[in-house]
């Protein structure tokens, strides 16, 4: 949880739409921690989203949570590799993402990419999702297909490919 990722202008985005759509329980789940934990944790407290905001810590293995997932939603300024994008992908989840960077390759016609860094914008996509029913199993499905040339094997494969191509020419 660090200022980059923008955590608390995130639960701000969920507070200002919590007027235009019903929020379920545990609508947004936040993974991680960092040096804005305690600030997160106290805006949850005094805003009241205990119930819609799951705060889960570090976590090492986090498939339980992409698998439980519909969407992945970033809010960062900047992105080198985004690795969560590609996790999301390979669970099957439509990504909301701000014009951070680094997802260009990764992203596909189901996610949203948005072009500002607009708090409207951003609440926007946010009641979009809650308003549109989750991703289908087959959709999921064919989301993880498409997206299969994200895994460690395929992408060591391609890699060295890659290398032996450049050596052999």
């Amino acid at each position: 949880l660090i200022e980059i990722k923008r955590p608390i202008w995130l639960l701000e985005r969920f507070l200002a739409i919590q007027s235009q759509v019903t929020l379920p329980k545990s609508a947004l789940t936040i993974v991680g921690t960092g040096p804005l934990q305690n600030q997160v944790e106290e805006f949850i407290q005094a805003n009241n989203l205990q119930g819609y905001v799951n705060f889960a810590g570090i976590q090492f293995d986090t498939s339980s949570y992409f698998n439980s997932a519909t969407h992945l939603v970033s809010s960062s300024t900047t992105e080198g590799l985004p690795i969560t994008f590609f996790e999301a992908k390979l669970a099957g989840l439509i990504i909301v993402a701000t014009p951070s960077g680094g997802g260009k390759e990764i992203l596909d016609s189901n996610d949203l990419e948005l072009s500002t860094f607009t708090e409207e914008e951003f609440e926007n996509a946010l009641i979009s999702i809650f308003r549109s029913p989750p991703p289908s199993v087959s959709m999921r499905r064919d989301i993880k297909i498409r997206s299969s040339w994200m895994t460690s094997e395929m992408c060591a494969r391609n890699y060295y490919a890659l290398i032996s191509e450049l050596i052999l020419k």
